[in-house]
């Protein structure tokens, strides 16, 4: 095999953004030896758990719904090493065919989510579809899907066999999920790829266009040429990184491959730009198909994981990328697991998961001081300045909230001397106006909140072992004083 990502269709120009672009660093790339475990190979998607410090994988074979874990040993400085360990099966309804494409952790519910090709050349004929098991691999739930997603089609639309549902991701702040498929409808090629999106509880999806490049010169006169959408993941609200991979066979099983990433904005699905172009690294590209996220480094920077799909063919590879992450779009969402987080009997350190709502970003309404905020971090922000600014925080989320903070002037020191007390009002005012949370609150019984984070923040939290937890002994003292009540 050879990269062959060599002549492309030209780009269209970049949409303009008041943020710095996301641009990637690689670390290394090796080998993943997977031989060694009963049935693994074929990884067609990957997501990180924060919680265990590795990340989820799953086959796309076609006999059973398999899934295993992959520990990857790197830093900043290089890859280590890599080793795939055992997992679990999903049970599929009866008439179900495996053919998974992407794996992710949901964000909010905990449940695996799974896109499936199907197979269209199978009798009866599988149509393709997402779906969500629990952890265990049990209890399967069909997520419904645009009607045009199909192999029978929906008017003129039908997708391509084998070629259908690619990509899954979720939006950093778990509210919504994107789908991607690898190719264009089969009777309407001129209209490329489709990219969708709507919201992780429901409703209608939106659907655009999205369209992969040409065929690289390179690969045009070998068998079965294509280029096509392999996988995406949401970066932000509205961006997300695609992964599209060129292949051609060049002998009877013997396929060669090319791999590029592109930023993409939803508002501007045709103005993708070009973040990495997998043939300059000088290293034979396989079959690249899997994209998640990394634990963040020391520096905090987050990493991205590209993985491949080996076919179980002996001409191929199963291969590991990893890459630093640049830029303001790649930073994790507040509700994103990361490395360390730990639930359990004694300890919830990290508010994110099930554990969300300690978290100053959760929505909920907060009244503090004769104002209504949408979330205990506006209220926080808004405490800072003088009765006349308040305002402008009642109607703000919290990420707006603090960035709205930081363009206005404080007063640090006066600001420093007050802050506990504000936090702490502002705590119980919260748990006590929302007895739902109340009740979570005083459930953790006498287990310690750590506020633990990536953003490097040592007063209100813990970051890499060091920290004053403030913000956790804040809670637990609230969680005394609704308990005593």
């Amino acid at each position: 095999m050879m990269a062959a990502w060599a002549a492309f269709a030209p780009l269209a120009a970049a949409a303009v953004s008041d943020e710095p672009p996301l641009t990637v660093e690689l670390i290394g790339t090796l080998t993943v030896e997977a031989t060694a475990v009963e049935g693994a190979g074929g990884f067609s998607g990957i997501d990180y758990d924060a919680a265990h410090d590795d990340w989820v994988v799953i086959s796309d074979a076609r006999d059973a719904m398999r899934m295993f874990r992959l520990q990857v040993d790197y830093d900043a400085r290089g890859v280590r090493s890599a080793r795939v360990t055992p997992g679990l099966r999903a049970t599929l309804p009866d008439g179900a065919r495996a053919d998974a494409e992407s794996i992710r952790l949901g964000p909010t519910d905990g449940r695996l989510w799974i896109a499936n090709e199907g197979d269209a050349e199978a009798t009866p004929l599988v149509e393709p579809g997402v779906f969500t098991v629990a952890p265990e691999g049990g209890d399967y739930r069909s997520v419904a899907l645009p009607t045009e997603l199909s192999y029978t089609g929906a008017g003129d639309l039908r997708l391509e066999g084998n070629r259908a549902i690619e990509g899954l991701s979720f939006s950093p702040d778990g509210e919504a999920v994107w789908l991607a498929t690898e190719a264009a409808f089969l009777d309407r090629p001129e209209d490329g790829a489709r990219i969708y999106r709507r919201s992780v509880a429901g409703g209608d999806w939106q659907g655009r266009r999205y369209d992969p490049d040409a065929v690289p010169d390179a690969l045009a006169t070998l068998g079965r040429p294509a280029v096509g959408v392999s996988e995406l993941l949401a970066t932000g609200e509205g961006d997300a990184l695609v992964l599209e991979r060129a292949g051609a066979e060049a002998a009877p099983g013997h396929w060669v491959f090319g791999a590029r990433l592109y930023a993409v904005d939803w508002d501007d699905l045709g103005a993708k730009r070009l973040v990495y172009d997998f043939a300059a690294a000088g290293v034979e590209v396989d079959n690249l198909e899997g994209l998640a996220w990394g634990r963040p480094l020391p520096d905090g920077r987050p990493t991205l994981l590209v993985l491949s799909d080996d076919n179980f063919s002996a001409f191929q590879q199963t291969q590991l990328w990893v890459f630093a992450v640049n830029g303001r779009r790649a930073r994790l969402g507040w509700n994103t697991t990361f490395a360390g987080v730990r639930h359990d009997e004694a300890v919830v350190s990290g508010f994110v998961g099930e554990y969300a709502w300690l978290s100053n970003y959760y929505p909920c309404p907060v009244t503090y001081e004769g104002r209504s905020y949408l979330s205990s971090e506006a209220a926080y922000h808004a405490s800072k300045f003088p009765e006349e600014q308040r305002d402008a925080f009642t109607t703000l989320g919290a990420d707006e909230s603090k960035k709205l903070s930081r363009r206005l002037t404080v007063d640090p020191a006066w600001w420093d001397a007050r802050k506990r007390r504000v936090m702490r009002e502002i705590m119980v005012a919260k748990f006590s106006q929302n007895p739902d949370l109340g009740q979570k609150l005083q459930a953790t019984g006498d287990r310690e909140l750590i506020e633990l984070n990536w953003w490097n923040d040592q007063y209100w939290g813990v970051f890499q072992g060091q920290g004053d937890n403030v913000l956790g002994q804040v809670l637990m003292d609230v969680r005394a004083e609704l308990a005593g009540r």
